[in-house]
């Protein structure tokens, strides 16, 4: 018998989300055992918040798939648009789809910067007294926060005002669509 699209979804997402929190307490829990709570370091506090994030990002996929049925404000024709109902259940769903997506995308964001300064700190903690290596993770930390906000204020000012972002209609163009997202994906892994 083979599963629906959601079922499959949500077990994907389930999965994922699980395999990831483990290792996150899986690392934990050796950190601390190793170090007991004093020794434990920036990089492991990190480790946590990139738990949390993680967990933010899945359950706004969720909500967008499941509770707002992969709906937001792209995919329509401007008659589409024009057509729809400002008191329909779709517009509701298409723009709380929209208002989800942003959120989703913001958490996928401080997700892969919280896990660049884990790295970061990481680095430096098994790298005290290596030449120089206070101003490589100084750099890095730089370069970090630079792109962080670059990133940032690129998905929430790259349509302004931001209502635009979930705006039905008239149609907001291409800019403020959020399923237009592969050079912000691309900027997130190369930055």
């Amino acid at each position: 018998m083979a599963l629906n699209p959601s079922t499959t979804f949500m077990v994907e997402i389930a999965v994922y989300l699980g395999v990831g929190l483990m290792t996150v307490a899986i690392r934990f829990g050796v950190r601390w055992r190793q170090t007991g709570f004093a020794g434990l370091a920036s990089d492991d506090y990190l480790a946590i918040l990139a738990g949390v994030l993680f967990t933010a990002g899945t359950a706004a996929a969720y909500f967008v798939e499941i509770h707002w049925h992969g709906l937001a404000n792209d995919a329509m024709t401007k008659e589409q648009r024009a057509a729809l109902d400002a008191d329909s259940d779709e517009y509701h769903q298409r723009v709380r789809g929209s208002q989800t997506h942003i959120l989703g995308w913001l958490a996928y964001a401080a997700l892969h910067w919280c896990l660049k300064l884990c790295w970061l700190f990481f680095f430096k903690r098994i790298g005290y007294g290596v030449t120089n290596m206070a101003l490589k993770i100084d750099v890095g930390l730089a370069a970090v926060g630079v792109t962080f906000l670059g990133v940032f204020l690129t998905i929430l000012c790259s349509c302004w005002p931001i209502y635009r972002k979930w705006q039905i209609y008239p149609d907001p163009g291409s800019e403020c669509l959020l399923k237009t997202g592969h050079a912000l994906l691309l900027m997130i892994y190369l930055a």
